[in-house]
């Protein structure tokens, strides 16, 4: 299906920062500083060059929009193989 979980938006948003995170809070992924709509700039589901197990995940995105207003989301995912 998808290779890599990354955030859609409209072009000229900036992900300030994803982070994900497994089951028990553990940070297994982060970037900061890069635009919306970048497939290769997104989690593919590996943790330190290893693949991770399917299960659910979370994530937290903070997203400037082009009038510099910050918007959060959130959410969970299904890593699936």
């Amino acid at each position: 299906m998808n290779d890599y979980f990354f955030i859609k938006g409209e072009d000229g948003y900036i992900v300030e920062i994803l982070s994900i995170y497994d089951r028990l809070g553990e940070k297994v992924f982060e970037i900061m500083g890069v635009p919306v709509n970048e497939p290769l700039a997104g989690w593919n589901g590996s943790f330190q060059s290893k693949k991770l197990n399917p299960g659910v995940y979370f994530y937290y995105a903070r997203i400037i929009n082009k009038q510099k207003e910050i918007i959060e989301i959130k959410g969970d995912l299904n890593l699936i193989r």
